[in-house]
């Protein structure tokens, strides 16, 4: 589906560590009143990335935006601890075409989990901490995009392991600049595999 998706006539841009604020509205206004990410929760998310501890410390905080041209259509916070990642939560655009009940963006949030998976196998990223496992009909998109529930101890293990190296291909977001999805999910045609 995500491949289908990418290969439309939309043109996707990721972006990692753009548009903090940006992110933090649309996750707002998606989850609506009833969401954690409180404004103390986004002051301490902006005074992490403004005051972003030395690579020694091995922790830095992202946002991860993906742009159809100039409009966030769909973001996430998260954090990278050495050759580790955590999403923490993220949103999409709900955007309906005009005159429709068709999103507009339909699939962009899927498009940017694709992407960020993706970038994170490039920068050679050892495990993704998509958090929480689903439960009933919720958070299910996380076994959908391919994630898999590991026990505790096995998890507690690879976390350790990948937060005491480095990701080989550098820290997720660290001077890469706009990212072309459709090469980054497909590879440099752009065509879906058959």
């Amino acid at each position: 589906k995500v491949r289908r998706r990418v290969t439309r006539k939309r043109s996707y841009t990721l972006c990692v560590d753009r548009d903090l604020a940006g992110v933090l509205r649309g996750v707002a206004h998606a989850q609506g009143p009833r969401c954690w990410v409180t404004p103390e929760y986004q002051a301490l998310a902006h005074a992490l990335v403004r005051d972003q501890p030395t690579t020694a410390t091995n922790f830095a905080f992202h946002s991860v935006e993906l742009y159809d041209g100039a409009a966030l259509v769909a973001g996430e916070i998260g954090y990278s601890i050495g050759a580790t990642y955590t999403s923490l939560t993220g949103f999409f655009s709900h955007e309906k075409v005009p005159g429709t009940d068709k999103l507009l963006h339909d699939g962009a949030g899927a498009i940017q989990l694709a992407a960020l998976g993706a970038l994170l196998r490039r920068q050679g990223y050892a495990l993704w901490n998509l958090g929480h496992p689903p439960r009933g009909d919720r958070m299910v998109y996380k076994t959908e995009m391919g994630g898999c529930v590991v026990p505790r101890e096995e998890f507690l293990q690879l976390w350790l392991s990948a937060t005491q190296s480095a990701p080989v291909g550098g820290r997720v977001g660290c001077g890469l600049g706009d990212i072309d999805v459709c090469q980054l999910v497909l590879g440099s045609t752009g065509a879906a595999p058959g």
